[in-house]
């Protein structure tokens, strides 16, 4: 029995390094921590804890010639603002290949975008080689009320 929980304990420990060392590349957190890897303590104005978005790279597939879905971060992104940028961070559990960025306001760009049934805002980052970071309007338009300069690109 002993041995049952030890074999089920390490599969599930396997299982979670490799959906963080998926997520890391998949979302594009990897290309973002090299230009904006944070270290120390975060002080911002405003932050927004558990928060859903879709992050990765809007390059075209070059197998099936179409656009790569985004990695859903459902729930576990959080995020800083302060009138110098945004603060990116995982859930604890989940920033083992995934450490916090800051992304200062002069390397973002956001845009309001429309779907079918849904309005985001989509975040690009001078430095993220074609990353973009979704938020839903409400808190993508909370985020951008933060940056000392105009950041959203369509007059809203």
């Amino acid at each position: 029995m002993m041995m049952k929980a030890i074999i089920l304990t390490t599969i599930n420990l396997f299982v979670l390094l490799a959906v963080l060392f998926i997520s890391h590349h998949w979302s594009g957190w990897g290309l973002m921590a090299q230009a904006y890897r944070f270290h120390g303590k975060f002080s911002g104005k405003q932050r927004w804890l558990f928060v859903s978005a879709r992050m990765g790279t809007r390059a075209d597939d070059p197998l099936l010639n179409v656009q790569r879905p985004l990695f859903s971060l459902r729930s576990c992104l959080n995020i800083g603002a302060n009138e110098n940028g945004v603060h990116l961070s995982l859930f604890p559990l989940f920033r083992l290949f995934n450490p916090p960025l800051f992304i200062p306001w002069d390397q973002i760009s956001a845009k309001l975008s429309h779907g079918f049934l849904s309005t985001w805002v989509e975040f690009r980052f001078r430095e993220g080689r074609g990353v973009c970071l979704r938020l839903n309007e409400r808190v993508g338009r909370e985020v951008v009320m933060y940056s000392p300069g105009k950041v959203l690109e369509s007059d809203l």
